[in-house]
């Protein structure tokens, strides 16, 4: 008879391998976006709202989402119409902010409503690093190189 104690042995260790290496990828992870996000809400553009605004409003419509008149062809505020989709709609509310002059700060908030009628409002980073990358693709890849970095030192 066989003695099964060194493959079971080695089966476990190999999980136990695995279990940590999924785990480091996951540290990895989420440092990385944790940078991005705090870095991508914080950032303020070196231009005008003028220059920005216009990609913010492309963004929302290459997702699907169609703007809600506003009444003002110059305001820096959009609010879309709701867009359905799986069992869910969800709508967003940007904003164009001159922090001073010369200079913008562009937020995406999402609101989402489920079927059963549960509300959430978050705010959408993602959407806001797409905007950075388009706009100013230098400070992105600043971001994104000290986000990879933490995220090395994170596994």
């Amino acid at each position: 008879m066989r003695c099964r104690t060194p493959r079971i042995s080695l089966t476990l260790l190999l999980l136990a391998v695995v279990s940590l290496s999924a785990c480091a990828a996951i540290r990895a992870s989420r440092a990385r976006n944790a940078h991005l996000q705090r870095k991508t809400q914080q950032h303020v553009y070196d231009q005008p709202c003028k220059h920005v605004w216009p990609e913010a409003r492309r963004i929302l419509f290459k997702a699907g989402y169609s703007v809600k008149d506003t009444g003002r062809a110059r305001s820096m505020t959009v609010e879309t119409e709701w867009k359905f989709e799986n069992d869910e709609r969800s709508r967003y509310l940007v904003q164009g902010m001159q922090p001073s002059e010369g200079t913008c700060k562009v937020r995406f908030e999402r609101m989402e409503e489920s079927e059963s009628g549960y509300t959430s409002t978050s705010r959408d980073w993602q959407l806001e690093w797409q905007l950075l990358q388009r706009i100013d693709p230098q400070a992105a890849a600043k971001i994104r190189e000290v986000a990879d970095q933490k995220a090395a030192r994170a596994q």
